[in-house]
């Protein structure tokens, strides 16, 4: 009788658990969302608004971790110690190495709930995250073609909500006027280059998966590379397309093959639709000066050890002269400089990179796809590094998190039996 007491009590707790854990992961990916969208606004209200998603988010990353880690007093010391550096990035703005520790720790916390999200909850996450890519896909046809207005573009803080707003449709480029928002629509959030990153996330994840390839999709996806215009996102579908070609799943390699035609076909409605848009957006200069904006920075900062020097390392081509000098247009440039001012990062760096393929082959022997997925996921969402200074946001760390799950299956039994699990309702 005390045996099947206790074992009914051990049932209700993990019952009620796992109740905690998908409540968490409900909450966890739209607001970590919001949080970003939301945070870099102009208006006050909105900024606070950001902040409490982003408080909200930071709580069910918390229940995610506490859930679903294999010792719940280790979990507990890594969000006291996350909270610790945190107050004293707060107290000590100036204390680069507790913020330096805080960003670390808090990319881990997202890295790794973002993972559990994918392995636990991929339906309701996939749910989540085309029900945002529909939105956007909607309000980014309202902004091109200018119908919206200046509401359509309520919550983007690149291009002004007083510029001309133009009809695009069938207009020529000499008879054309328009808003940057109509030539490189943000949707939903603050900026094109952010919806980017949506997208990249989007083709990593959905490639990636088992359950949720259709044509339908796939076109849906094709739909909205095009219409963000974005060049990292069209970067991002054909690496996907040469890595699943490599070692992809049959049914992956059609639905990319399938994916990358529809982006052709709706690239040449584009162009049809939108012929004085297109000249900007899909001409030469376009796709140059989006390379070599990062390209003269990443290089000058690698070879010359400055931003730009005299002008930019590819004479000729486009370099981020109005960029102020705090600032820059990369993530990996960044890296760079941390590397370069401290020199032990480069060995940690290296040694991070060589574990990570060393677990990456042993997860691969037992579970060949699953670590494939991973690294597409790794690879794609990673790609946006060279793009934007992203390493403190915790939302690309959450898309990013997927990506470590060869790391986190070294370490964590739990994890192992969430990956077999997963694996063997496939099979």
């Amino acid at each position: 009788m005390t045996v099947f007491l206790i074992e009914t009590d051990y049932k209700n707790k993990k019952v009620k658990e796992n109740s905690y854990s998908k409540f968490a992961a409900f909450l966890f990916f739209p607001f970590t969302l919001l949080s970003m969208v939301f945070i870099d606004q102009n208006e006050l209200l909105l900024v606070k608004l950001g902040q409490l998603f982003g408080w909200i988010s930071y709580i069910a990353s918390f229940f995610l971790l506490l859930v679903n880690s294999q010792n719940k007093y280790l979990g507990l010391a890594f969000i006291i110690s996350l909270l610790f550096f945190k107050v004293l990035q707060l107290a000590i703005p100036h204390f680069r190495i507790g913020y330096f520790l805080y960003i670390v720790f808090q990319s881990v916390l997202y890295s790794y709930a973002g993972m559990i999200t994918v392995l636990r909850y991929g339906k309701l996450l996939f749910n989540q995250a085309f029900l945002f890519l529909f939105l956007n896909v909607t309000i980014m046809i309202l902004q091109i073609t200018g119908v919206g207005g200046i509401y359509t573009q309520m919550l983007t803080t690149h291009g002004t909500s007083d510029s001309v707003i133009s009809d695009t449709l069938f207009v020529n480029v000499l008879e054309l006027e328009y808003n940057i928002i109509q030539g490189r629509p943000a949707g939903l959030m603050d900026a094109n280059v952010l919806l980017s990153m949506y997208g990249l996330f989007m083709i990593g994840f959905y490639f990636s998966s088992y359950y949720f390839l259709s044509v339908r999709r796939s076109i849906f996806i094709s739909v909205f590379i095009v219409l963000t215009m974005a060049k990292i996102a069209m970067i991002g579908l054909v690496i996907a397309l040469l890595f699943l070609l490599l070692v992809g799943r049959n049914d992956q390699r059609f639905h990319i093959l399938f994916s990358l035609f529809c982006f052709s076909i709706f690239v040449s409605f584009y162009y049809f639709l939108f012929p004085g848009l297109s000249s900007y957006t899909l001409s030469e200069f376009s796709f140059s000066a989006s390379f070599f904006l990062r390209m003269n920075e990443i290089a000058s900062i690698l070879f010359n050890g400055s931003k730009f020097g005299n002008g930019p390392f590819f004479e000729g081509t486009s370099y981020g002269y109005w960029v102020e000098e705090d600032e820059l247009l990369s993530g990996v440039s960044a890296l760079l400089i941390l590397f370069t001012k401290y020199k032990v990062l480069v060995l940690l760096f290296l040694f991070v990179v060589y574990f990570y393929f060393t677990t990456f082959n042993r997860l691969r022997l037992s579970y060949s796809s699953t670590a494939s997925g991973s690294l597409l996921v790794l690879l794609i969402v990673g790609l946006f590094s060279f793009t934007h200074p992203i390493w403190t946001r915790p939302l690309f760390w959450s898309m990013l998190g997927f990506g470590f799950l060869p790391i986190f299956y070294r370490f964590s039994p739990k994890i192992r039996r969430l990956v077999k699990d997963k694996n063997n309702l496939i099979n």
